[in-house]
């Protein structure tokens, strides 16, 4: 007998699956967050349902102490300090924060939110290969070896999985807030608010 729930159980499942938010995130100290090309994991069950139609328009505004924070707002990341930590972050430690420009920097971010998505560890698995590279960094015969070819690993396959995202549109605009003044609540003309950061 035909059930249309089943039916849209899983054509829920091949949309969310062909999403490709199961690809690795490589947390670039310059350049910010970017997403790599092959999946380094699947679903573990075929009926995973942890998609939710919100369909919001919201706007909000982000205020960051740098560019690179700014950045990551800009692509609708949290800031640094709030992402969990990297596997980097044992290896390399000393990532130099003091050479960031400190300038208030302000985001209006513009968000039409169709879909919201929330996955734990548990619903995941990792790829064969992926499995395969990590073990093959870990045969290396000393400590030191071992951790530069992990971190060759995580270049290639990315630091992070995103497993709580939105997807849908934004439009966002980013700038340097001048005389430490907070975004209006009407738009205003660029030569009012934002300034263009000096080369």
């Amino acid at each position: 007998m035909f059930d249309p729930n089943v039916l849209v159980q899983e054509q829920k499942h091949q949309a969310l699956g062909s999403f490709p938010f199961l690809t690795g995130v490589f947390l670039d100290p310059v350049t910010g967050p970017f997403t790599l090309s092959r999946p380094v994991a699947v679903f573990k069950h075929t009926d995973t349902d942890k998609s939710v139609e919100i369909n919001e328009c919201t706007t909000e505004d982000i205020y960051s102490h740098n560019e690179l924070d700014a950045h990551y707002a800009q692509l609708g990341w949290p800031a640094r300090h709030g992402l969990p930590s990297k596997p980097g972050d044992i290896a390399s430690p000393c990532e130099n924060q003091s050479a960031l420009r400190s300038d208030v920097w302000a985001s209006r971010r513009f968000m039409v939110q169709r879909v919201s998505i929330n996955l734990s560890p548990e619903d995941l698995r990792p790829v064969e290969p992926f499995i395969d590279a990590i073990e093959e960094a870990l045969r290396q015969d000393t400590i030191a070896y071992q951790i530069r070819a992990l971190q060759k690993v995580f270049a290639t396959w990315g630091e992070l999985i995103p497993l709580n995202m939105v997807a849908g549109a934004s439009l966002a605009v980013t700038g340097i807030l001048s005389d430490g003044r907070a975004l209006p609540d009407r738009i205003l003309p660029p030569k009012y608010l934002l300034r263009r950061p000096s080369a």
